[in-house]
């Protein structure tokens, strides 16, 4: 068996403290006013030892209507529950609300004991036992076993021992230890020479000294000194035990830290402030969770309030939360109303922390997502509803409630670290595919698209810039696209110029022929040629891939021939390896300095000058004698 917990709950004085010290041993009332008044005000542990060394930790709950938060706080984590109800006086009002808080909280198993059968008149156990079963008959606890006993006199307390051990061994697999690490804190203090401590039921995941965590709320940094199970030092802990975890590190003082707080290892938790439930009323509390309402939330070991809004289009309720909380995607919660103080409704958590503009679909889609056991089955729903969106792989564990490391279901695909399904991929590579093919035919005389005509305003299937780009790089990487200065194209698109573009394109040629070394700027060209500046600069690019024009730089143009007669003018003028001053070569251009500046740095780049301090000197040119290309 692997190691369980095992919970107490009922009515008060029926006897659980009792009952839990004639199966253990322990007496878990350990508080002064707890001795004095006979009653349990807090959790009090224990455990029982199975014969092949596996461990039942055992938590006694209040049984008090007053202390039912604490109830509910102890309740976090348990596989197995003990009811306890009193054959001397039978169903008591506790002992309903804490079933309905175990059906909320959709605890595994029940066993129930009828205590304090040597006060009962004869023939009331009887009644009693027939008085139960019609309580259960409703819930998911109807065919739990019932065993009668007796902490006075030993009656039945063996065969429930043994009856509470096998039930435990029939529980199936215990949590994945290679999960998330949480721990929702029920107690801590703080041990002269050691530092704060911090007890709970280990939720899932493992913890072993040494390990770096997280203390929320504040996200504080800590590291485990020392760990016990049991009231034993240990080196590691597994999800299912009860632990004491020594801390240390900065801030999260003992004095500060308390029941409602958790340790979290790996990444991806946040504390939420706003979540996505499934909210299920009690029956004949449905008004008590109309939105708009505020209502208490106890959830892990805590209790925040928060108000219950709607989700148009959609089931489920957006809560808006006072305070933080560290939930994953399936957890269950109980909800209580503020006046009069009683449980109302139980709570899933669908999302821990949803976009402020969910959509219904998705919400929709998360809630039929949660109604599924298989991690397989709320993956692919939950994907499906995200959209274009997709989930960040690293924030499934959380988000989904189901082990990171589970294989991807089929129908499922990774695009830069998030789940996509891939229906929607194909499509949406369909349509970039179509969005470069309709800007050829549109745009011959252009290499390609820009990327922001691929990202911006109607992105094919309105998907986001990022999904797009990683897309396209995928798609470059396999050849399909292909990039030329900065434009996207087919890898067997060339160039040409539409008839009705070839006038425009011949009277920019002559402008800038006639312009001599001086050339002309965007602008001027397009005024001179009474042309739209985007349409003349597009046929400018085409002309320069053609190697008809040269961008000389700051957005000036000039004819090739006439920038290979600046180049020979200066040849003419200067011997290779003469040094060359700026104002030697204003002088040979009839240039400005400003216009000769970025003509100079051109032909540095071209290697055709080399420039030395302020001045430069003419790089010999390459013979071609003997060349092919030769007369």
């Amino acid at each position: 068996m692997a190691d369980r917990i095992l919970g107490t709950a009922g009515h008060i004085d029926h006897g659980k403290t009792a009952l839990v010290h004639a199966l253990t041993g322990v007496d878990t009332d350990r508080l002064p006013e707890e001795k004095a008044r006979g009653i349990s005000i807090a959790l009090g542990f224990a455990s029982l030892t199975a014969p092949d060394g596996s461990t039942l930790g055992v938590v006694d709950v209040p049984g008090h209507e007053a202390f039912v938060r604490t109830m509910v706080a102890g309740a976090t984590g348990f596989d197995l529950v003990l009811l306890c109800v009193a054959a001397d006086e039978g169903v008591m009002p506790q002992t309903r609300e804490h079933l309905a808080v175990l059906e909320l909280l959709a605890v595994p198993r029940l066993v129930v004991a009828l205590t304090r059968c040597d006060r009962a008149e004869e023939g009331m156990a009887e009644l009693v036992e027939e008085e139960v079963r019609e309580v259960l008959e409703p819930s998911r606890y109807a065919a739990s076993p019932m065993v009668r006993v007796s902490a006075v006199t030993g009656e039945g307390v063996d065969a429930l021992r043994a009856l509470l051990l096998e039930v435990a061994g029939t529980l199936g697999e215990p949590p994945d230890p290679e999960d998330l690490t949480l721990l929702p804190v029920d107690r801590a203090f703080t041990v002269h020479g050691t530092g704060t401590v911090v007890t709970g039921t280990l939720r899932s995941g493992r913890i072993r000294r040494g390990d770096e965590l997280t203390l929320h709320p504040g996200a504080h940094a800590m590291r485990v000194r020392g760990l016990q199970r049991h009231g034993a030092e240990v080196a590691e802990v597994r999800a299912g035990t009860r632990t004491a975890v020594a801390l240390v590190g900065r801030g999260g003082g003992g004095n500060s830290v308390g029941r409602g707080w958790a340790l979290s290892g790996g990444s991806g938790w946040r504390e939420a402030t706003t979540i996505l439930a499934r909210v299920t009323p009690v029956d004949g509390h449905e008004r008590a969770v109309s939105p708009g309402t505020r209502v208490r939330i106890l959830i892990g070991t805590g209790e925040v309030l928060g108000t219950l809004r709607r989700v148009r289009g959609c089931k489920a309720r957006r809560i808006d939360l006072e305070g933080p909380v560290v939930v994953r995607g399936g957890e269950r919660f109980v909800i209580r109303s503020l006046t009069p103080v009683e449980t109302v409704a139980g709570g899933l958590v669908l999302h821990p922390f949803p976009p402020r503009r969910l959509s219904g679909e998705e919400g929709q889609s998360l809630l039929e997502a949660f109604m599924h056991e298989s991690p397989a089955e709320r993956v692919v729903l939950a994907v499906a509803g995200a959209g274009f969106a997709g989930i960040p792989l690293e924030e499934v564990p959380v988000r989904l409630g189901i082990p990171g490391r589970d294989s991807l279901p089929a129908g499922i695909t990774v695009v830069d670290g998030c789940l996509f399904e891939e229906g929607w991929i194909r499509r949406l590579v369909l349509d970039l595919e179509s969005a470069v093919d309709e800007f050829h035919r549109a745009n011959p005389e252009q290499e390609g698209i820009l990327p922001a005509e691929l990202t911006s305003g109607g992105s094919p299937g309105s998907a986001p810039e990022p999904l797009v780009i990683a897309l396209v790089d995928s798609l470059v990487r396999d050849k399909v696209l292909a990039w030329t200065h900065g434009r996207l194209h087919r890898p067997d698109h060339l160039p040409n110029l539409p008839e009705h573009l070839q006038p425009l394109a011949g009277r920019i040629a002559e402008l800038l022929v006639a312009a001599g070394f001086k050339g002309k700027e965007e602008g001027e060209v397009a005024a001179a040629v009474d042309g739209k500046t985007g349409e003349c600069l597009t046929l400018l690019h085409f002309l320069e891939r053609g190697g008809l024009v040269a961008n000389v730089g700051e957005g000036r143009w000039v004819h090739a021939g006439r920038l290979e007669e600046a180049r020979r003018r200066l040849e003419a003028t200067f011997a290779p390896g003469e040094s060359i001053s700026p104002a030697d070569a204003r002088e040979c251009l009839g240039l400005s300095r400003r216009l000769l500046l970025p003509l100079m740095e051109r032909w540095d780049r071209e290697g055709f000058t080399e420039r030395v301090g302020d001045k430069r000197t003419i790089r010999r040119r390459p013979s071609t004698e003997g060349s092919d290309d030769s007369p």
